[in-house]
């Protein structure tokens, strides 16, 4: 392929996904731009990481990390700096490897991992803090000026995603475990949505159905007094 035929791909690339409106096709645009990404200035290359930046799709902010990266300019460290935050593991990991092979060196991947410690000691606080109101809601009460209150969700108590989920399990747990003891029970916005001896299927289900969004999947078993987990999520990446 001649200088000037992958520039015209570029160039027409470029123009493609700006002007496109399907998620598939933009994206293959935005793969072509990165093959080729020794024939893309450094203005056009900035001017596409800008606009990837804010959009929603995870799959392209990735792959406009994974173009940088191959560009290898220093140009561009800040923007993937950003992006190693993204709420999107997959576009970490890629934002991660476009810092190292920008830097060459593992030590500056470094110094943009530790100020994210801090968070996750944040999240680990706050993981302790919901096994707590978990605590509370097996127990079925909590205590109120000094005296014993029966807990139900008319109290005023705010709970999040998870233990909005976690209230509706336990308050369909009798039967549940009655039914389908050993089985998976999805939930989703507090309403059970199907239930399968399979957790793999549940999660495609929950994916096809509302896309990419919080939903929880718990194994119907009995109680362990011992120790209480948050369930795990079904989120942008499904790790089962």
């Amino acid at each position: 392929m001649t200088e000037d035929s992958s520039r015209k791909i570029v160039v027409n690339a470029l123009k493609g996904f700006h002007t496109s409106k399907d998620p598939d096709e933009r994206l293959s645009y935005l793969w072509n731009i990165s093959q080729l990404i020794e024939d893309t200035t450094d203005e056009e290359l900035y001017e596409l990481a800008s606009a990837v930046a804010v959009e929603e799709d995870p799959r392209l902010r990735g792959e406009i990390c994974y173009a940088i990266s191959r560009s290898r300019r220093p140009a561009l460290i800040n923007f993937v700096k950003n992006m190693a935050q993204d709420e999107n593991h997959y576009v970490r990991m890629e934002a991660l490897n476009a810092i190292g092979e920008i830097s060459g060196s593992v030590d500056a991947t470094m110094t943009i991992i530790e100020p994210l410690l801090d968070s996750v000691n944040e999240i680990k606080s706050a993981i302790t803090n919901i096994q707590k109101e978990i605590a509370n809601i097996r127990k079925g009460s909590i205590r109120a000026n000094n005296s014993e209150h029966r807990f139900t969700p008319s109290d005023g108590i705010v709970m999040d995603d998870r233990l909005k989920s976690w209230e509706t399990y336990l308050r369909n747990e009798k039967e549940l475990l009655r039914d389908h003891k050993g089985e998976f029970v999805a939930i989703y916005k507090g309403k059970i949505i199907g239930i399968s001896p399979n957790e793999v299927e549940l999660a495609k289900m929950i994916r096809d159905m509302f896309g990419e969004v919080e939903a929880f999947i718990y194994k119907i078993e009995e109680e362990n007094d011992e120790i209480i987990e948050i369930p795990p999520y079904i989120g942008n990446i499904v790790e089962l």
